[in-house]
């Protein structure tokens, strides 16, 4: 997941043309603003590498969890019966 964001943000980084300034004191040289201009491309893009995490590998591991459940007072007519609960579908 964070190769996928590393790339991500080199992709960014490069499609993005830096200010050129002409002068070297302005503060859009700042090693602060570019640090906060880098951050900023790193934390947007960490959710897509977590969806296409979710997408491509787990959506393959799903679990499921067989019970038998013993009730006194059930109807004879019930017996046998089986219930399915489907939980955290997101695709």
């Amino acid at each position: 997941m964070t190769h996928s964001a590393f790339w991500i943000y080199r992709q960014i980084s490069k499609a993005v043309p830096h200010a050129r300034e002409q002068d070297g004191a302005s503060w859009h040289s700042s090693p602060r603003r570019q640090l906060l201009r880098r951050l900023a491309i790193l934390i947007s893009a960490v959710p897509f590498g977590a969806a296409a995490y979710g997408l491509l590998y787990e959506r393959l591991t799903v679990e499921v969890t067989r019970r038998r459940i013993a009730l006194a007072r059930i109807p004879k007519a019930f017996e046998g019966f089986r219930i399915a609960q489907l939980s955290d579908i997101h695709i």
